[in-house]
């Protein structure tokens, strides 16, 4: 059997493809997105209420990856907190799921100050993204320099079910997708998914080029001033949808059916956009309702600053607050105590040696996992 050649990339931008025919989902596309940026817009304080969102962003995302671990997991190894026995893989896995959501969020940083989205920012993504996680050994933030391949595990390049851009042409196809990033398409929503998936395609890293792939699209949408912030979050539907999310992927390369793909992504971001929608709904009821109780309860000046801090993250403990928030550490500790008489937050784990004890606020993470199930069985 002849050895699969490396995949040439496409010029972009994508001359052959008709528009007219997209025209009815890209207006649909375009309508759901306005709408749940309008929600955002709407956010007095849109990084408190987004965090739990980060999270299931970076918990899906992975899952397409097949890195597995459960919110709590990751929220109680956040924290300092004691995890129990846990095996090197769910370790790792739980690592590489903290390490998306610290990248989905320097990442959104940077663009945020008026960063550009360049081949420095992808790089300094992909190290956040491995550090410290499998992928460490392959060059984090470094583009390859060798041939890469997709096979089953164990198999060679000719068993390979694509080859990737030849590392000869990577420095050329990369440039041409950052000369495309400012290129200003008829329809960035279709713009996004093009980029995507040409990424993909070229998959410029040894390892970890889904996820920083997955992780351009909220990025450029935000760029291309489609969204006032950079947080939509659209893995939920490609992990709920994965098959034919790859299958959509390799089709490119095979047949080079880019309607089928934007098809496929158009659908993406209309229904993940009402999902979303739904979510940070949910999200600030819960929030208003919690605020005024967290003032009752605690009678502090420091209330809404512990209101926020919750939202951050549905399990914490005291280190941690200590560190990201603004309260000092006395207050911290008879916040706390007040809020778990009131039944606001509850004891998660013991401390146990250097870890810390962990508390959890159990509406938002009830919340959390609701919103995880309305996103995979919409």
């Amino acid at each position: 059997m002849p050895t699969m050649q490396p995949y040439l990339p496409k010029e972009l931008p994508i001359k052959e493809l008709n528009y007219g025919e997209l025209f009815s989902l890209g207006i649909r596309a375009s309508s759901a997105l306005a709408r749940f940026d309008g929600l955002l817009n709407g956010l007095v304080n849109p990084s408190v209420l987004m965090g739990p969102l980060s999270v299931q962003e970076a918990q899906f995302s992975s899952r397409i990856e097949d890195i597995y671990a459960t919110i709590e997991d990751v929220l109680t190894q956040g924290a300092g907190g004691h995890l129990g026995e846990k095996n090197v893989d769910e370790q790792l896995d739980i690592l590489e799921i903290i390490n998306y959501r610290a990248t989905l969020e320097s990442s959104q940083h940077a663009i945020s100050e008026g960063g550009e989205i360049d081949l420095h920012l992808i790089r300094a993504m992909h190290q956040t993204l491995m550090e410290g996680a499998r992928g460490s050994d392959k060059s984090p933030g470094e583009f390859r320099k060798d041939q890469n391949w997709i096979a089953p595990k164990g198999c060679t390049i000719e068993d390979a079910i694509f080859v990737p851009v030849s590392p000869f042409e990577l420095d050329s196809a990369l440039k041409s997708l950052i000369q495309y990033v400012q290129y200003d398409d008829m329809d960035h929503i279709a713009q996004a998914g093009i980029l995507h998936a040409q990424f993909e395609l070229i998959h410029p890293f040894r390892d970890g080029n889904g996820r920083v792939g997955r992780l351009l699209i909220p990025l450029f949408l935000y760029y291309k001033k489609q969204l006032s912030l950079p947080m939509f979050y659209i893995s939920g539907y490609l992990e709920k949808n994965r098959k034919e999310y790859l299958d959509r992927l390799a089709m490119l390369s095979s047949t080079n059916d880019w309607h089928g793909w934007l098809t496929f992504f158009y659908s993406a971001v209309i229904e993940q956009s009402e999902v979303n929608a739904v979510k940070v709904q949910q999200l600030m009821s819960l929030y208003e309702d919690t605020k005024e109780k967290v003032r009752i309860v605690a009678n502090s000046k420091y209330s809404d600053a512990m209101t926020d801090a919750l939202f951050q993250g549905a399990i914490f403990s005291i280190p941690q607050l200590v560190r990201t928030t603004s309260i000092p550490k006395p207050s911290i500790v008879q916040l706390l105590a007040k809020l778990e008489k009131a039944d606001i937050v509850k004891v998660y784990t013991e401390g146990a040696g250097t870890k810390a004890k962990t508390y959890f606020f159990p509406e938002l993470l009830i919340a959390t996992s609701e919103m995880s199930i309305v996103n995979n069985n919409k």
